[in-house]
């Protein structure tokens, strides 16, 4: 199989690479994962808003922490529109307003790209990926 450049970090990679040798960064979608998936240049996953939903009068984003069991109850940090809000553990709830339609990214080794819409009341469901280790995130209202 012919070797390809990884969307992250532009070093070369083995073909029939699920993950980056040198940074780590996922190169191609997991199958089975809650996501609908949505790859862009930098590989990471976006995911957007069902904008069909009713405006509230409130804009907030609200994120529960993962539910499952996981070695070091690792924190996932949560980014709006690239500054740092906070952070979420397993069973945890973080609550963000919102001034203004904002990009969500959470991180912990991967990161994952969300948009939340002004004027609607976003609430996310973090978990782990079994097969990747990577932070999944479900939109769940």
């Amino acid at each position: 199989m012919q070797n390809k450049i990884c969307l992250s970090c532009k070093n070369e990679i083995a073909g029939d690479s699920v993950f980056c040798e040198h940074c780590g960064q996922p190169q191609e979608t997991t199958p089975g994962t809650n996501l609908n998936p949505n790859e862009n240049n930098s590989g990471h996953t976006n995911i957007k808003n069902d904008d069909s939903r009713p405006e509230s009068s409130e804009s907030k984003l609200i994120v529960y922490g993962y539910t499952q069991q996981v070695l070091g109850s690792p924190k996932i940090r949560v980014f709006v529109d690239g500054a740092e809000v906070g952070e979420v553990a397993r069973g945890e709830t973080l609550e963000i307003p919102l001034t203004k339609t904002s990009e969500i990214i959470f991180k912990y080794v991967y990161k994952l790209k969300i948009t939340a819409l002004y004027g609607k009341v976003t609430q996310i469901q973090l978990g782990w990926d079994r097969w990747t280790g990577a932070p999944t995130a479900k939109i769940i209202n």
